[in-house]
């Protein structure tokens, strides 16, 4: 595959994505993909690629990707891993290198920004919710 680069925009986020072995060609055109309800949201995949066949291959390796690590990391999925292991309480389970490298980062973020991500703050709003829910305080 001649990919040589990729824009990926959605979920807040932008980012880039450099593979294969060549340069970015300026030459080469750009391929916009537009998906909805994505992680429930919009999501905007470029590439840069020699080819519409190339193109769609990345789209298709990128979308893979998403769901991949979708069925790791979605709190809003209750058999993703993550959703599982915040089931469990004082037991010790084996999680995978992804979801520990993420609650690793958690702290590294939190001591970073001086406590303002904190991944606390969803347990809260959990909280909030379900008594907003069942109308008590």
């Amino acid at each position: 595959m001649k990919l040589v680069s990729a824009v990926v925009t959605g979920l807040g986020i932008t980012g880039l994505i450099i593979s294969g072995y060549s340069a970015i060609h300026r030459a080469s055109p750009a391929y916009t993909f537009h998906h909805e309800n994505v992680l429930g949201t919009s999501l905007e995949l470029k590439f840069l690629a020699a080819t519409p066949e190339d193109a769609e291959k990345a789209e298709a390796a990128a979308l893979e990707e998403i769901d991949r690590l979708t069925k790791i990391l979605s709190t809003y999925d209750p058999n993703s891993e993550v959703s599982r292991w915040l089931r469990t309480s004082d037991e010790a389970v084996a999680i995978s290198p992804e979801l520990l490298e993420v609650l690793g980062l958690w702290d590294v973020w939190r001591d970073r920004t001086g406590g303002a991500l904190n991944a606390t703050a969803e347990s809260v709003t959990r909280v909030w919710k379900k008594a907003a829910a069942a109308k008590r305080m």
